[in-house]
């Protein structure tokens, strides 16, 4: 069963979560900004070129190289971004470090009419 309070905190962290920051943090090297996208170098790269990019508008870290703990070739959002990076993967782990920073998971219901609607 999905649990909904996660969710909600988990599009909260999406939405406003510095993940250029936290790569940084963690040896990632900025090399450029084209439009949406910030380009980093992996970790310990020597040559020139970039290994992921960040997409500020998509809110996706789309990583390039073989040469990481990240999967090649695909997505990452946010949430699973720090959750790699923070929390060895573990998603329990981090929504309580998510929560701790702050980001809640509590909703405000919406009132439509007489009607509350979570």
């Amino acid at each position: 069963m999905v649990d909904k309070n996660k969710l909600i905190l988990w599009d909260k962290f999406n939405a406003e979560a510095d993940i250029p920051t936290l790569l940084r943090h963690h040896g990632w090297v900025e090399k450029a900004t084209r439009g949406t996208r910030v380009d980093f170098a992996r970790p310990g790269k020597r040559r020139d070129g970039i290994s992921a990019n960040w997409d500020t508008s998509l809110k996706t870290f789309y990583v390039f190289t073989t040469n990481t703990s990240f999967e090649s070739d695909k997505g990452y959002n946010a949430v699973q971004v720090f959750s790699h990076l923070e929390c060895h993967g573990d998603m329990s782990e981090a929504a309580e470090k998510i929560a701790a920073m702050g980001y809640t998971a509590y909703k405000e219901p919406q009132i439509i009419g007489r009607v509350k609607l979570r």
